[in-house]
C-alpha cells in the first residue's frame, strides 16, 4: 500500500502541474540560489529572517536538490516533490509499525493504517513540498521510539538518544513536532513521581543529549548555507500567538492587515496578543476559540485553487485527457470531479476527527503510559492550533495519532461485545445442581 501511495503521489507531482504554497516558494528560490552558487535575493532573506522556522527546511531543500544534480536531474522543483513523497511514505511505514505494536487486534490496526494511507495518498497538502510532509517521519518516528521498550540498557539509551535527536530535527522542520516531545516529558515525569523509577532520569539525560547534539547539527547545517540567519522558533511562536489572538471570523486572518500590523518584535507581539485576549473577555474568548475549533475540525479546504496560483503559474488545462485530465479535474477547484473529491475528503476528515471519541472510555481506564502519551499528543496539537494560528493543515502530521485513538476505542468496544457474548455462552453451559 505504501508503494501505491508513493506511485500515486509520484505520478501526481509529475503530471498535473502542482504548484507551491507561498512559503515553500520562498524556500525553493533560496535553495535554488544556494545550490547554483548565487547570492540569495534580499527579499527572500527578509522572508526567512521573519519566518525563521523555515530556515532549516530550506537546508533540507538544498540537500534534495544537490542529490538530484548528482544524478543529473537539473529540474530543482521536481526533486522536492519526489522528496516530499519519500518522506510521507516513510512516515506512513513508521505509523504502521506503531499501530501494529500497540493494537492487539491486527485487523483493526490494518484498517486504521489503511485509512491513514488513503488519507496521505489523496491529500493535496501532503503532496506539495512543505513542512507537513517533510516533518511526518520525524513526528511518527519520535512517537514510535517513545513506545519502544528495549530490555537491554544500551539499546534503551540508544532509543532515548535518537528520540531526542529525531524529535528536535522534526521541531526544526515544523514547530508542531514539539507537542510529541512535551507529551513524552509529561508522562515520563508522571511515571517518575508515581513509581520513583530513577532510570527515567537517566533516560531523559540521554534524550536531552540527543536534543542538544541535534540542535548543534541543525545550526551547523544552517550556517553551511552561507546565510546570516539563525533559528528563533520560540520567538516566532510569540509572533504566531499574536496572529492567533487577532484572527477574524472563523479564525481566518486578513493577511494584508496582519502583515502591516505585526511588529515582528517577540515581546511586543506577545503583549499585544495578551491585550487582545483580555479585551475579548472570558466568554468572548471562549466563543472565539469555538470558531477557531470549527475551522480546524469541520471546515477543511482540500484541493488547489488555480485562480490563487495564476500569479506564478498558468491555469492548468482542464480539458486534458487520460489520467492527467482526471487528476487535474479531481484536485483543482473548478474541475469536473472536484466537488466529489472535496466531499470524500471532508467525510474522511470528519471520520478521522470523530473516531477518537470512541477511545475516551477505554483510555480513561487505561494504565498504559504509551496510550495516554498519544492521547496527550492529540490534546496538545488541538491546544496548539487554538492558541496559535487556527489552520487545519497544522493537524495533518498528527492524523496517525487520531487514527490510533479511534482504533483503540473500536478495539475496546469489540472487547466489550465479545466479553458479553462469552459470558452468555458460559452461562448457558453452566448447570446448577438441584
Amino acid at each position: 500500500m505504501t508503494l501505491v501511495v508513493f506511485l500515486l503521489q509520484f505520478y501526481t507531482v509529475d503530471r498535473i502541474y502542482l504548484y507551491f504554497q507561498t512559503d515553500a516558494m520562498w524556500m525553493h528560490i533560496a535553495a535554488g540560489s544556494i545550490v547554483a552558487g548565487n547570492p540569495v535575493a534580499q527579499n527572500v532573506l527578509d522572508y526567512l529572517a521573519i519566518h525563521s522556522q523555515n530556515v532549516f527546511l530550506t537546508f533540507v531543500f538544498t540537500v534534495v536538490m544537490r542529490i538530484a544534480l548528482f544524478f543529473g536531474v537539473s529540474n530543482n522543483y521536481f526533486p522536492l516533490l519526489v522528496g516530499q513523497s519519500v518522506f510521507v511514505c516513510a512516515g506512513l511505514i513508521l505509523a504502521g509499525i506503531l499501530f501494529e505494536k500497540l493494537l492487539k487486534d491486527k485487523l483493526i490496526a490494518f484498517f486504521a493504517w489503511l485509512v491513514f494511507a488513503v488519507y496521505v495518498g489523496l491529500s493535496t497538502t501532503l503532496t506539495l513540498p512543505y513542512t507537513d510532509g517533510y516533518s511526518l517521519p520525524f513526528i511518527t518516528g519520535a512517537a514510535l521510539l517513545y513506545v519502544m521498550k528495549p530490555k537491554k540498557r544500551t539499546m534503551r539509551y540508544l532509543r532515548s538518544f535518537f528520540l531526542g535527536f529525531v524529535g528536535v530535527i522534526g521541531f526544526r522542520i515544523k514547530a508542531q513536532a514539539a507537542v510529541v516531545l512535551v507529551a513524552c516529558f509529561l508522562w515520563d515525569f508522571i511515571a517518575f513521581v508515581r513509581d520513583k523509577d530513577k532510570a527515567l532520569l537517566f533516560d531523559w539525560l540521554v534524550i536531552l543529549l540527543g536534543l542538544g547534539i541535534g540542535s548543534v547539527i541543525a545550526d551547523l547545517c544552517i550556517r553551511s548555507m552561507g546565510m546570516n540567519l539563525s533559528f528563533r522558533e520560540p520567538l516566532t511562536l510569540f509572533h504566531y500567538f499574536y496572529m492567533g489572538a487577532n484572527e477574524g471570523t472563523l479564525g481566518m486572518v486578513n493577511h494584508e492587515d496582519w502583515l502591516f500590523s505585526i511588529t515582528y518584535d517577540a515581546k511586543a507581539d506577545f503583549v499585544e496578543g495578551v491585550k487582545r485576549i483580555l479585551n475579548m473577555g472570558l466568554f468572548g474568548y471562549i466563543d472565539f476559540l469555538s470558531e477557531k475549533f470549527a475551522l480546524v475540525f469541520t471546515m477543511p479546504d482540500f484541493g488547489f485553487d488555480s485562480a490563487w496560483y495564476t500569479t506564478y503559474h498558468p491555469v492548468p488545462p482542464y480539458d486534458a485527457v487520460g489520467w492527467e485530465g482526471f487528476f487535474i479535474n479531481l484536485f483543482y477547484v473548478g474541475g469536473a470531479h472536484h466537488a466529489e473529491y472535496f466531499e470524500w475528503m471532508k467525510s474522511l476528515w470528519s471520520i478521522v476527527m470523530l473516531l477518537p471519541l470512541f477511545s475516551l472510555p477505554v483510555l480513561f481506564r487505561s494504565r498504559r503510559k504509551e496510550e495516554l502519551f498519544l492521547m496527550t499528543a492529540a490534546i496538545g496539537i488541538i491546544l496548539f492550533v487554538l492558541l496559535f494560528e487556527a489552520n487545519f493543515r497544522y493537524v495533518f502530521s498528527y492524523v496517525f495519532v487520531f487514527l490510533f485513538l479511534g482504533a483503540r476505542g473500536l478495539e475496546g468496544v469489540a472487547d466489550l461485545i465479545f466479553a458479553k457474548r462469552k459470558e452468555k455462552t458460559l452461562g448457558k453451559l453452566v448447570t446448577i445442581p438441584a
